[in-house]
């Protein structure tokens, strides 16, 4: 009976190790990866922010000002007085802002329609931080 020398042995297991590298290194269903668009310098109030609460929360039957059982009016005319009204910002520690902690509570989140994005969520921490200016 013929013995394979050692170096045939060598190079039949490189060509095995090869072959099952190639075999797992050609999956597909690794995630896709969708870029967050950048955040800009500066978050303007009306041309940012007023935009989120109109679309999640100045809607009938939650912060549209007609709810009396809803002390937060966040109508486009009305939600900047409103915030700091309700002591609803902190500039000085804006991750306290109870607006903030109200959009990323796991408990009772607000939209209770649904988090809202990352990105809206980002803008609005970020307006704060920048002193949450009428802007």
């Amino acid at each position: 009976m013929k013995r394979d020398s050692p170096y045939c042995i060598t190079k039949k297991a490189l060509m095995i190790f090869s072959f099952i590298s190639a075999l797992f290194s050609c999956r597909t269903d690794s995630p896709v990866i969708i870029p967050t668009p950048a955040l800009p310098a500066v978050v303007y109030f009306h041309k940012d922010i007023v935009p989120i609460f109109h679309s999640n929360c100045a809607l009938a039957g939650c912060h549209n000002g007609s709810n009396v059982n809803i002390r937060l009016n966040l109508q486009d005319t009305v939600a900047y007085n409103q915030l700091f009204l309700h002591h609803e910002i902190d500039t000085i520690t804006p991750i306290q802002s109870f607006l903030y902690q109200q959009m990323t509570s796991g408990a009772t989140p607000m939209p209770p329609s649904g988090k809202l994005s990352d990105y809206d969520i980002a803008l609005v921490l970020k307006w704060i931080t920048q002193k949450a200016k009428n802007n």
